[in-house]
């Protein structure tokens, strides 16, 4: 039996994969210093929510974080476990299921890096 992960959504897309700041900070190698400037990124956010989540000036060191890791960050948000082959997303508002397999999902998704409002 092919392993897989299933989302479920409604309207939109959550969160793929769930962790704390200090367990992304190890899978992707970054240091104490990192991992505290992160730890507060995260804390002022939940302190003011209609801010976002990065602020114009950490934008510039983040964004190249991200845009160096984003392969990285899309293979491990997808499919963490390497074993994962499919993917399933399921339309709770109409009932759709859509199946992928996983390689072909990660071949075709952008690695673009953009800040929005929200996170």
């Amino acid at each position: 039996m092919s392993r897989l992960i299933l989302k479920g959504y409604k309207l939109g897309f959550n969160q793929l994969s769930r962790t704390s700041v200090a367990r992304f900070c190890e899978i992707f190698g970054l240091d104490n210093e990192y991992k505290q400037e992160l730890e507060n990124i995260v804390v002022a956010k939940v302190r003011s929510p209609k801010n976002p989540l990065f602020s114009e000036q950490n934008r510039n060191k983040w964004g190249n974080f991200f845009r160096d890791k984003a392969k990285d960050l899309l293979k491990w948000g997808f499919a963490k476990n390497s074993s994962r082959e499919i993917l399933i997303l399921y339309d709770r508002c109409t009932s759709i299921v859509r199946i992928y397999a996983m390689k072909e999902v990660l071949s075709k998704l952008s690695t673009e890096i953009r800040f929005i409002k929200g996170v």
